[in-house]
């Protein structure tokens, strides 16, 4: 199963900014979210992560991690990923 995986990183005003994954485990974006911190050096813990899978599709699948995870980074640095882009793979700690 193909998918597309959007991601919007927004400064948040909230005192604990908001984390909102749609058609993904909210846990599992809270340990991505940790992982891309430790190991990326991009800190998203005063930004609002938003995380959609397009289409209304609930992804379980592990492998969706890295989609996921170069979603946020690319929102996060303001830098898209080229249009050709086809990514899959789990992450772990």
């Amino acid at each position: 199963l193909l998918v597309e995986v959007q991601a919007l990183v927004d400064a948040s005003p909230l005192a604990n900014p908001r984390r909102v994954a749609l058609g993904l485990d909210g846990g599992r974006m809270a340990m991505l979210l940790a992982v891309l911190h430790r190991h990326g050096g991009a800190a998203v813990y005063d930004q609002d992560v938003f995380v959609n899978i397009v289409g209304g599709i609930r992804v379980q699948e592990t492998a969706a991690d890295l989609p996921v995870l170069l979603a946020v980074h690319s929102s996060f640095r303001d830098r898209a990923l080229t249009g050709k882009t086809a990514l899959f793979g789990e992450v772990g700690l």
